[in-house]
């Protein structure tokens, strides 16, 4: 169980005592071998439908709202959840990968080269993310960014003295950590110039890349010669295209600061940087004032090749030992996850499915699986399974059972009589209003077709 700020719970019963109510889980040990997430708004629920669909308690977590269903609480606790079983499958195959390149490294060839023909301004693309809308200097979106690619930075500078960017590629045009799937052809460093650190200016910063003779736009920041935390100074970013992306090779936060870094440091800026902004690796910058002058050099376009190459020979003897024969084979992890929303068959149970549905779009690409109770819920779904033999409840299961009870009754009398009638009566009372005329009336199943079953939408 979760507190009201999603923090795990060491003593849940004493948290409800005092009223608290956060997320509720079930979840096995081991998060690798999950394959099914069900959500409902009590526990019980969700272990009701566990046992209804007969899903292993080890491949499956199961959630409930605890009877306060909010949906930013629930936001933040999916997409740490969705993370954590994502890592957790991933982590072997992960691994796997990097003794593979550790054993290219080993052998002395070149890691990944993303293109075979040499890039010149003159065949140069750009590739970023921005803001979809035209952006305000003070609001960072975190939905609506789409792709963008230009030919040319002084295109760039058109685009980002306008709209809010990033060289981070984002899942489902969402930008946070666990959405950044990759990295364009950018490199971005932001000078601060903070009072307290060593400082640069623009003069230096562009006699500097002037030495380095690559493709370099330097181009104000918004509280360039402003005052900021009691200091004036020369504030701007240095933007640096490639002949190669960075790719998804760095995509591992620690990975993707350190290759920051160690790209900084061989460009010379490294004592200069923003360190905290380099530390972010869903990182989107604010645009540049419209006036902004930008300063674009001339040159090759930067070759990561062999900066990736070092940078991920510096990451392995870190983190492994060198791979010096072939590592044997992993399969790729299967991260489909049977995400079912399970929720009480009335009015709040149908508002909370639809904003259930967006939450899960929104950090998985995929609706999950609606299971509509035939009663109340699905802890009495259960009951009646229970007390009709068979987990496939419909309305002429029930019907026939009614019809069952009422045939009996006539052949007897006193306490077998009314042990039948409790039966009825407990049948009845499980079934919803509507629907408890269903012994006088010949109701057929196929007039409730979404109750009592999973579907996909």
């Amino acid at each position: 169980m979760t507190s009201l700020n999603n923090q795990v719970l060491s003593r849940p019963i004493n948290a409800l005592n005092k009223g608290e109510k956060g997320i509720e889980m079930l979840t096995p040990k081991d998060l690798k071998p999950v394959k099914n997430i069900v959500l409902s708004e009590s526990i019980i629920d969700s272990m009701s439908y566990l046992q209804l669909r007969k899903l292993n308690a080890y491949e499956s977590i199961l959630l409930s709202c605890n009877g306060q269903f909010n949906a930013n609480k629930l936001d933040a606790f999916l997409e740490k959840l969705l993370s954590d079983i994502e890592q957790s499958k991933s982590k072997e195959y992960a691994d796997y990968l990097k003794k593979v390149q550790s054993f290219e490294l080993y052998k002395g060839t070149q890691t990944r080269t993303e293109n075979k023909t040499s890039i010149t301004r003159d065949n140069l693309t750009i590739h970023f993310s921005r803001a979809k809308y035209p952006s305000s200097t003070d609001f960072m979106p975190a939905k609506d960014w789409v792709n963008e690619s230009v030919k040319s930075l002084d295109e760039l500078v058109r685009v980002i003295t306008n709209y809010h960017y990033s060289s981070a590629i984002y899942k489902n045009n969402y930008r946070n950590t666990h959405n950044t799937k990759g990295f364009s052809n950018l490199l971005i460093f932001d000078i601060d110039n903070d009072k307290d650190k060593p400082n640069i200016s623009l003069e230096e910063t562009k006699n500097l890349f002037k030495k380095h003779g690559i493709e370099t736009l330097i181009i104000p920041s918004r509280n360039h010669n402003k005052e900021k935390h009691g200091h004036i100074a020369e504030r701007f970013r240095i933007i640096i295209p490639t002949q190669q992306t960075i790719g998804q090779d760095f995509n591992c936060n620690d990975d993707f600061i350190a290759f920051n870094n160690f790209c900084a440091k061989a460009l010379g800026i490294y004592d200069y940087i923003d360190k905290k902004v380099s530390v972010d690796q869903s990182r989107a910058y604010y645009k540049s004032p419209n006036d902004a002058t930008p300063i674009i050099l001339k040159g090759r376009i930067m070759d990561l090749t062999h900066l990736k190459q070092q940078a991920m020979s510096n990451l392995f003897t870190q983190n492994t030992q060198i791979q010096t024969t072939e590592p044997e084979p992993v399969n790729k992890p299967d991260l489909s996850l049977n995400i079912v929303l399970a929720y009480d068959n009335d009015k709040n149970g149908q508002i909370y499915t639809q904003i259930s549905e967006e939450i899960i779009y929104k950090h998985t690409e995929n609706m999950p699986n609606v299971f509509i109770p035939y009663s109340k819920d699905c802890n009495d779904d259960l009951k009646l399974a229970n007390l009709i033999g068979n987990d496939s409840i419909n309305s002429e299961m029930i019907k026939n059972l009614l019809e069952r009870i009422e045939r009996q009754s006539l052949f007897f009398d006193g306490e077998k009589k009314e042990k039948l009638e409790a039966l009825k009566n407990e049948c009845l009372s499980l079934i919803k209003p509507q629907e408890q005329t269903i012994s006088q009336n010949n109701t057929k199943e196929n007039e409730k077709p979404i109750q009592g079953v999973d579907y996909e939408m």
